[in-house]
């Protein structure tokens, strides 16, 4: 009996960790690699210069990284991460080293869905990991950081 109980415990102790392992918070070491933050909003799947906005104060860029470090997330494989963006309109936040238009990759973005969803397209800065979604929705984040960049879209 005292051999099934310890037996049954440590599947349970294996499991709990093994649901745990993809579960991270949002680490983001160097927040002033950025020089432009992109500002686009994509409503049935369209983003439109009308709902886009550049922004170079390197002091808001830096605050809106902040704004997500410490949001717990998970793995998510991009096929549903492409569905997740699909079903719902969006805003786009990307990083960029230099100005918009030249020809880098974008070295970090994420995108917040309209019910507070945050999808992050890698894990860290020039990861080529797989994306991450948020664990709980932040209903509010969008809002603040709309406001903070003087978004009216």
């Amino acid at each position: 009996m005292r051999k099934t109980i310890i037996s049954f415990l440590m599947l349970v102790c294996f499991l709990l960790n093994a649901c745990s392992q993809n579960e991270e918070t949002v680490e983001i070491d160097d927040k002033g690699f950025a020089n432009t933050l992109l500002v686009q909003k994509i409503e049935g799947n369209i983003a439109s210069d009308d709902m886009t906005k550049i922004v170079k104060d390197k002091e808001k860029i830096t605050e809106t990284l902040e704004m997500v470090k410490g949001l717990e997330v998970k793995e998510i494989e991009v096929n549903r991460m492409f569905e997740k963006l699909r079903a719902q309109n969006a805003y786009m936040f990307s990083f960029l080293e230099n100005d918009v238009g030249d020809t880098e990759k974008i070295p970090y973005a994420f995108y917040i869905l309209e019910d507070g969803t945050v999808l992050f397209t890698a894990e860290n800065v020039g990861s080529p990991e797989y994306p991450r979604v948020s664990l709980d929705k932040q209903e509010d984040l969008l809002g603040e950081m709309r406001e903070m960049l003087d978004v009216e879209f």
